[in-house]
Protein backbone atom coordinates (compact mmCIF):
# COMPACT_ATOMS: atom_id res chain seq x y z
CA UNK A 1 0.00 0.00 0.00
CA UNK A 2 1.31 3.40 -0.95
CA UNK A 3 -0.09 5.10 2.15
CA UNK A 4 2.06 3.00 4.48
CA UNK A 5 5.19 4.10 2.66
CA UNK A 6 4.03 7.69 2.64
CA UNK A 7 2.53 7.91 6.12
CA UNK A 8 5.54 9.07 8.08
CA UNK A 9 6.60 11.50 5.39
CA UNK A 10 3.12 13.01 5.23
CA UNK A 11 3.09 13.62 8.96
CA UNK A 12 6.36 15.50 8.68
CA UNK A 13 4.76 17.69 6.02
CA UNK A 14 1.68 18.16 8.20
CA UNK A 15 3.61 18.98 11.35
CA UNK A 16 2.40 22.56 11.17
CA UNK A 17 -0.96 21.38 12.47
CA UNK A 18 0.48 20.77 15.91
CA UNK A 19 0.49 24.50 16.49
CA UNK A 20 -0.79 26.06 19.67
CA UNK A 21 -1.71 29.29 17.91
CA UNK A 22 -5.13 30.07 16.56
CA UNK A 23 -8.31 31.74 17.66
CA UNK A 24 -10.14 30.28 20.59
CA UNK A 25 -13.46 28.64 20.07
CA UNK A 26 -16.03 28.83 22.87
CA UNK A 27 -16.74 25.27 23.83
CA UNK A 28 -19.59 23.71 25.69
CA UNK A 29 -19.67 20.25 27.19
CA UNK A 30 -17.89 17.64 25.11
CA UNK A 31 -16.04 20.19 23.00
CA UNK A 32 -19.11 21.25 21.02
CA UNK A 33 -19.07 24.81 19.76
CA UNK A 34 -21.80 26.91 21.37
CA UNK A 35 -23.03 28.27 18.03
CA UNK A 36 -23.88 24.77 16.81
CA UNK A 37 -21.25 25.09 14.09
CA UNK A 38 -18.62 22.44 13.53
CA UNK A 39 -16.37 21.74 16.49
CA UNK A 40 -12.59 22.15 16.20
CA UNK A 41 -12.33 18.33 16.14
CA UNK A 42 -14.74 18.17 13.19
CA UNK A 43 -12.80 20.92 11.44
CA UNK A 44 -9.58 18.95 11.91
CA UNK A 45 -11.30 15.93 10.41
CA UNK A 46 -12.44 18.07 7.48
CA UNK A 47 -8.86 19.27 7.02
CA UNK A 48 -7.65 15.64 6.97
CA UNK A 49 -10.31 14.68 4.44
CA UNK A 50 -9.53 17.67 2.22
CA UNK A 51 -5.76 17.09 2.30
CA UNK A 52 -5.95 13.34 1.70
CA UNK A 53 -8.50 13.56 -1.11
CA UNK A 54 -6.44 16.21 -2.88
CA UNK A 55 -3.10 14.48 -2.32
CA UNK A 56 -4.09 11.01 -3.44
CA UNK A 57 -6.48 12.26 -6.11
CA UNK A 58 -3.55 14.10 -7.60
CA UNK A 59 -1.29 11.08 -7.15
CA UNK A 60 -3.73 9.16 -9.33
CA UNK A 61 -4.01 12.02 -11.82
CA UNK A 62 -0.23 12.23 -12.32
CA UNK A 63 -0.06 8.47 -12.80
CA UNK A 64 1.76 7.45 -9.63
CA UNK A 65 -1.17 5.54 -8.08
CA UNK A 66 -3.73 3.28 -9.71
CA UNK A 67 -7.32 4.50 -9.59
CA UNK A 68 -8.47 1.31 -7.88
CA UNK A 69 -6.08 2.08 -4.98
CA UNK A 70 -7.37 5.63 -4.45
CA UNK A 71 -10.13 5.16 -1.88
CA UNK A 72 -8.16 2.80 0.34
CA UNK A 73 -5.22 5.21 0.39
CA UNK A 74 -7.47 8.20 1.12
CA UNK A 75 -9.18 6.32 3.96
CA UNK A 76 -5.86 5.28 5.51
CA UNK A 77 -4.44 8.78 5.09
CA UNK A 78 -7.41 10.35 6.90
CA UNK A 79 -7.17 7.83 9.71
CA UNK A 80 -3.42 8.39 10.02
CA UNK A 81 -3.81 12.17 10.34
CA UNK A 82 -6.73 11.89 12.77
CA UNK A 83 -4.82 9.39 14.93
CA UNK A 84 -1.38 10.98 14.88
CA UNK A 85 -2.27 14.61 15.47
CA UNK A 86 -4.74 13.59 17.07
CA UNK A 87 -7.80 15.46 15.87
CA UNK A 88 -9.50 14.60 19.17
CA UNK A 89 -7.07 17.01 20.86
CA UNK A 90 -7.77 20.02 18.68
CA UNK A 91 -9.27 22.90 20.65
CA UNK A 92 -8.83 25.93 18.37
CA UNK A 93 -9.24 26.87 14.73
CA UNK A 94 -7.07 29.54 13.15
CA UNK A 95 -8.39 32.59 11.31
CA UNK A 96 -7.03 31.24 8.00
CA UNK A 97 -8.71 27.81 8.30
CA UNK A 98 -11.17 28.40 5.42
CA UNK A 99 -8.44 29.96 3.27
CA UNK A 100 -6.23 26.93 4.00
CA UNK A 101 -8.88 24.48 2.76
CA UNK A 102 -9.57 26.57 -0.35
CA UNK A 103 -5.87 26.77 -1.17
CA UNK A 104 -5.39 23.02 -0.68
CA UNK A 105 -8.23 22.37 -3.11
CA UNK A 106 -6.62 24.69 -5.67
CA UNK A 107 -3.10 23.23 -5.43
CA UNK A 108 -1.72 22.10 -8.77
CA UNK A 109 -1.56 18.31 -9.06
CA UNK A 110 1.86 18.64 -10.64
CA UNK A 111 3.19 19.31 -7.11
CA UNK A 112 2.46 15.65 -6.28
CA UNK A 113 4.35 14.31 -9.29
CA UNK A 114 7.15 13.01 -7.08
CA UNK A 115 8.34 9.52 -6.15
CA UNK A 116 6.76 7.89 -3.09
CA UNK A 117 9.85 8.63 -1.03
CA UNK A 118 9.36 12.36 -1.66
CA UNK A 119 5.57 12.48 -1.20
CA UNK A 120 5.98 14.09 2.23
CA UNK A 121 7.92 16.94 0.68
CA UNK A 122 4.68 18.34 -0.71
CA UNK A 123 3.75 20.95 1.84
CA UNK A 124 0.44 22.66 2.50
CA UNK A 125 -0.01 26.35 1.75
CA UNK A 126 1.30 28.85 4.32
CA UNK A 127 -2.30 29.70 5.23
CA UNK A 128 -2.46 26.26 6.86
CA UNK A 129 0.38 26.96 9.30
CA UNK A 130 -2.06 27.65 12.14
CA UNK A 131 -5.16 25.93 10.76
CA UNK A 132 -5.86 24.09 14.00
CA UNK A 133 -4.25 24.14 17.41
CA UNK A 134 -4.07 22.11 20.59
Amino acid sequence: MVVRVLGAAMLVGLGFLASCAGKSVDEGAGGAANDDGPTPVEQCQKYATTWCNKAFGCYVQVGRLRDDELQNNVDQCIQLIEDKLPCSGVVTVGDDYDKCLAQIKSMACSRWNVPETQFGSVTPPASCDNAVGF
